[in-house]
């Protein structure tokens, strides 16, 4: 079927029409796209830390940063918080469900309970830290949560807390305290065929207080020579808990096939003095590489003596006397 002159004529005038029309809509998506509102909060600190005579007060002030593009209301309220696992997440408590040997959050408040941020721009929020008369020498925890008013999607950078953003307080409370702590694990690969090697620690707390151990991890290698070291600091170990550590030891020109130890040194507690130490050794043997080597030359050995095992034949017929009759 021939196409006629008007249809011919439609389809010239159509399809730079269509082009028009999709390269419109495809940038009415992008102008949509680059108008819908993002959110981002930066919550500063993430930590605050007061070491309190029983009566004493403190304040300081919270701040909340909102890097998006619309204005959002937050409430502010304080709450315990306690750290379960060993990777030290804080999980926030409902009122009055911590022993009363950790809960802080009574002894804390902030002003303004309520408040608006502006995008683009920082919220200054005051808190005030009263110590109870009677309070018993230790640690206690409580944390700051800011809770958008309005229900949304937010991207931000602070204390974690679930799906929340906090801060979050560790208090110690001056006077006589138990602190013990024990490296429950120091462990690495027994064979590794080449680094990097992972040297993967577990510290318990079983002090009154929490606890921040620092220190370093150092390898050295068979003949005793030191060929790396690396620093080790993490968060701080809630009590009754512990803190699984990882410490990642890259390629290394020094590292080669041999027998290495690790040995850990750190210190803990409020003067610092008290002791974490361990050791423990691994081989680095490229053991993949060394059984295709071994299996190359085996096999080249075989072909060598099946080669040379045929030339004797060969020369064995080639000078064999000829019967005489």
């Amino acid at each position: 079927m021939k196409r006629t002159a008007q249809t011919k004529h439609f389809l010239k005038i159509s399809l730079p029409a269509l082009l028009i029309s999709f390269s419109l809509a495809f940038l009415a998506q992008i102008a949509i796209a680059q108008n819908q509102p993002t959110r981002s909060i930066v919550i500063s600190p993430p930590t605050i830390e007061h070491t309190l005579n029983p009566g004493e007060r403190a304040e300081g002030i919270l701040k909340v940063t909102n890097n998006g593009t619309t204005d959002l209301t937050f409430s502010a309220n304080i709450h315990d918080f306690i750290v379960e696992d060993k990777n030290g997440t804080p999980t926030i408590l409902t009122d009055d469900t911590l022993s009363e040997k950790y809960s802080g959050a009574s002894w804390i408040a902030v002003t303004p309970n309520t408040f608006t941020v502006p995008a683009s721009t920082t919220k200054e929020i005051n808190y005030y830290l009263q110590v109870p008369l009677d309070a018993a020498p230790g640690g206690r925890y409580a944390a700051a949560i800011y809770e958008p008013i309005d229900i949304i999607q937010v991207e931000g950078t602070g204390a974690g807390v679930n799906t929340q953003l906090g801060s979050l307080f560790y208090i110690t409370v001056a006077g006589p305290v138990t602190e013990n702590a024990e490296v429950v694990s120091f462990t690495v690969p027994t064979f590794s065929e080449y680094p990097p090697v992972t040297v993967a620690t577990e510290i318990k707390n079983n002090s009154d207080i929490h606890v921040k151990p620092t220190g370093n991890i150092v390898i050295k290698n068979m003949f005793g020579q030191e060929i790396s070291r690396q620093d080790f600091s993490g968060g701080n170990i809630f009590p009754e808990t512990s803190l699984l550590y990882a410490n990642q030891f890259f390629s290394d020109s020094n590292f080669k096939i041999g027998r290495y130890t690790a040995e850990l040194s750190a210190v803990y507690g409020q003067n610092n003095n008290l002791p974490l130490t361990a050791v423990v050794s691994f081989i680095i043997f490229p053991w993949k590489l060394a059984l295709a080597l071994t299996l190359v030359i085996a096999i080249a050995v075989v072909i060598f003596f099946l080669l040379k095992r045929k030339k004797n034949k060969k020369e064995t017929q080639t000078h064999t006397p000829t019967p005489q009759v």
